[in-house]
């Protein structure tokens, strides 16, 4: 997949225009977070971080607070609930490592990830053992401090923060991750599922 190609995906499954998502995402080839090249059949094809980024750049209300909102809800780390004894996924730290998990072809897995349009907080609905589990994601310590009476999670900082919110379903992502899937030959590679 491309990124005209990702963003036209975006723009059927979304309130965003294709203009506005490439208005969105410019700084991203600026800073050079995603690769530039030849344009159309030539243009290189996306890597699930690239992918990862584009979609965090929908987060902000305005276009012109894309890049600021989107560096802040990449690095937002997971808070665990109090049913949660372990963090399933070790290696995962951050939101968009956990957004890539889909992305990189694992699907079945998350179900829907909201995020805060300020970029401050998002949370992660997933599959673990059979069970639906919900784990926020923040850089606020005011909200872990709060979320330490072991109240939930979404239930306590939904009800404070019923701000806008970009969603993305599980079946979106697991979309994305197919087409994603091309290589540049045409071949599709295989989806694993991961049992958690």
């Amino acid at each position: 997949m491309r990124a005209r190609e990702l963003q036209a995906t975006l723009a059927a499954r979304t309130e965003y225009a294709a203009g506005e998502i490439d208005q969105r995402t410019r700084h991203l080839y600026q800073m050079s977070l995603i690769r530039s090249g030849p344009r159309g059949v030539h243009a290189p094809h996306m890597e699930p971080l690239e992918a990862a980024l584009i979609l965090l750049c929908l987060v902000a209300r305005r276009p012109t607070e894309a890049g600021q909102v989107m560096a802040r809800a990449m690095d937002l780390a997971p808070v665990l609930p109090p049913n949660v004894t372990a963090w399933p996924f070790d290696t995962l730290r951050s939101l968009t490592e956990f957004l890539m998990l889909p992305l990189s072809g694992h699907g079945g897995i998350v179900n829907r990830i909201e995020v805060l349009c300020d970029g401050s907080m998002a949370w992660v609905e997933f599959t673990q053992a059979g069970l639906n589990l919900r784990v926020l994601f923040t850089d606020r310590t005011d909200i872990v401090a709060r979320l330490s009476g072991g109240a939930s999670v979404y239930d306590e900082t939904g009800a404070m923060y019923a701000g806008h919110r970009l969603v993305l379903t599980g079946a979106l992502l697991d979309q994305l991750a197919l087409e994603l899937a091309h290589d540049a030959t045409g071949y599709v590679v295989e989806p694993q599922q991961v049992e958690v």
